[in-house]
């Protein structure tokens, strides 16, 4: 196994682990991100069902990168959910420097960019050798 076979695994974990987190978020803390949150950015799709829903892609979508199992289907829908997240806070992303008052820091959202660059990179890879399929 060559040295790109050690980093495609560690990105998928990686990448899997911000997923699974963000995921469970929305089962454990909900109603926080339902009334504050994802209204803001989101505005009458923050609905349960809907945020829910996302939760499970997002989950499952983190296991399917852990086990390394379809791994360019699950970084291509983790991909196309986590652009719109990109898209709804590109005011906050092209203006890194800004503290607004009572509100997360503007840079903490940029944060989003190098993730999308890491989906990416996974869609390009795909599994690699250290996954339940080997090859896709």
């Amino acid at each position: 196994m060559n040295r790109s076979e050690y980093g495609t695994f560690a990105l998928r974990i990686g990448v899997g682990l911000l997923f699974l987190i963000f995921g469970l978020l929305k089962f454990v803390s909900s109603q926080p991100m339902l009334q504050g949150v994802y209204p803001q950015f989101w505005g009458g799709l923050a609905v349960a069902t809907v945020v829910y829903i996302i939760a499970v892609l997002q989950i499952g979508g983190a296991l399917m990168l852990f086990l390394g199992w379809k791994t360019r289907v699950a970084a291509i829908v983790l991909g196309v959910m986590h652009l719109g997240t990109v898209i709804v806070t590109l005011p906050k992303i092209i203006n890194p420097f800004a503290f607004p008052e009572g509100a997360p820091p503007n840079f903490l959202f940029f944060g989003g960019v190098p993730l999308l660059a890491a989906l990416i990179a996974l869609i390009l890879q795909g599994n690699g050798a250290w996954s339940v399929e080997k090859k896709e």
